[in-house]
């Protein structure tokens, strides 16, 4: 479960780090591509619902690691949890 909870917790990163800039990216050129009458106003909603996605995704993702953290607070009593503070540091919880 600590293995599950720590790739979640890298996961949630790179869609923070990565993919959430790319798709808002991608909206905004879109939306520039419509202004300059490059685009249709399809592609905007199109490209918008893309991002709309990728961030549900993210907050799916989000969800599911602090299910799996909330499952391994309360399976380890505290003083064990206390043992492993390395692994639940508070700048590192979900």
């Amino acid at each position: 479960m600590i293995a599950e909870w720590e790739n979640g917790r890298e996961r949630s990163a790179r869609y923070e780090r990565e993919l959430l800039p790319l798709a808002s990216a991608r909206t905004q050129a879109t939306i520039g591509a419509y202004r300059g009458a490059k685009a249709s106003i399809i592609d905007v909603l199109v490209a918008r619902r893309a991002e709309v996605d990728v961030r549900v995704q993210a907050l799916q993702l989000e969800m599911d690691t602090a299910r799996v953290w909330a499952q391994l607070n309360f399976l380890l009593p505290e003083s064990e949890v206390a043992t492993r503070s390395s692994y639940f540091r508070a700048g590192d919880l979900p």
